[in-house]
């Protein structure tokens, strides 16, 4: 991924604060002295802060005006809450590799790998659910590592070892399953994601949860702060003194983890699993991290942005369906959402930074 400027970067700080302390002292601006874009970006993007917010109404209005008695209904507002949480948690684990400048494809087959483990072990061989979840974390935690053995020490290519990676776990999960759909996981273990408050899963608690903690650490923390640069400009970081290879593989670790979360939630949530689910799951994920860029905090992979995006995306579906749209709208919708989210980003780091590249 290309190095890019940021409005928070070292490169800003210093003239935005001189001229600050020249405007104090009385001192007069001269043609020599650098201009700080800071704040005329601030100030001409703060609307599109909200930039997904818009569509999103419209197509809300549209769906509410062609199926009223289906659409604009508590019952499809609950769908849409509770079907997305493993998706939410899963789209949220892709941000920590993005933010570094990297990408981690093999996310999603990590997830259903964890949910493979769990359920086989549980329900064939009788493990105990605790003993089948940290064995799942533990393989999953596993996958980070050599991932970022392969991308951060030995500096290969992120996209295709990860996308290897992939394809290698989703054949490990058919292979530790015996490709069977399994079912049967313990009644209490579901409840603990599905249990209904007002109408809603509490599993959409632990997303808000999750959210919570990662954007708390990718935008109030030093180490969130180390990420942004090092995913900006990681030979610069480097030259301050930013240790990017424990930068990168911590990112890596960290998707690895909220990709263990992701699984569990989705086994709770369906009470069992089928192979090749996860395959599924790869495309709307990545859509939404990167629509992630245009909404809330502009030109970053977000967490919260990841969250609206994902649930945006979850309206146009569900409201598809009611139309009576078939399987392929779902395919059509995420691929056209992943290219103009991925559009979006391209235009508005070009207009941060300045950049035609």
């Amino acid at each position: 991924m290309k190095s890019e400027s940021s409005l928070d970067s070292p490169g800003h700080e210093a003239p935005v604060e001189q001229q600050r302390e020249a405007d104090h002292t009385g001192g007069s601006r001269t043609n020599s002295e650098p201009v700080a874009p800071t704040r005329k970006v601030v100030s001409s993007l703060g609307l599109h802060r909200l930039v997904i917010f818009v569509p999103w109404a419209l197509m809300i209005a549209i769906f509410a005006g062609l199926r009223p008695h289906t659409f604009w209904t508590t019952g499809t507002v609950q769908a849409i809450l509770n079907s997305q949480s493993s998706l939410v948690i899963l789209a949220i684990a892709i941000v920590p590799t993005l933010v570094v400048g990297d990408y981690d494809l093999s996310v999603a087959a990590n997830s259903g790998l964890v949910s493979t483990i769990v359920a086989t072990v549980t329900v064939m061989d009788g493990w105990p659910l605790w003993a089948g979840i940290v064995l799942a974390v533990a393989a999953a935690c596993a996958v980070g590592v050599v991932n970022a053995v392969l991308v951060v020490v030995l500096n290969l290519n992120s996209i295709i070892m990860t996308l290897g990676m992939a394809t290698l776990l989703d054949g490990v999960a058919l292979a530790v399953s015996n490709s069977q759909t399994l079912s049967g996981v313990s009644s209490g273990f579901t409840d603990a994601f599905t249990h209904l408050y007002f109408g809603i899963q509490i599993s959409v608690l632990y997303i808000i949860v999750v959210a919570l903690v990662v954007a708390y650490v990718l935008q109030a923390s030093p180490i969130g702060r180390q990420m942004t640069f090092a995913g900006q400009s990681r030979a610069a970081a480097v030259l301050v003194g930013i240790k990017t290879h424990r930068i990168r593989l911590g990112a890596y670790l960290a998707g690895s983890l909220l990709a263990a979360l992701s699984g569990i939630v989705a086994l709770a949530s369906q009470g069992g699993i089928s192979p090749g689910l996860s395959e599924t799951q790869l495309l709307p994920a990545f859509a939404a991290a990167f629509f992630s860029t245009v909404v809330f905090t502009i030109g970053r992979f977000n967490a919260w942005g990841t969250v609206a995006a994902i649930y945006f995306l979850t309206t146009g579906i569900v409201g598809l369906q009611i139309l009576g749209a078939t399987g392929w709208a779902a395919d059509v919708f995420y691929g056209a959402a992943l290219v103009l989210a991925v559009a979006g980003f391209t235009l508005v780091r070009r207009r941060l930074t300045g950049s035609k590249d």
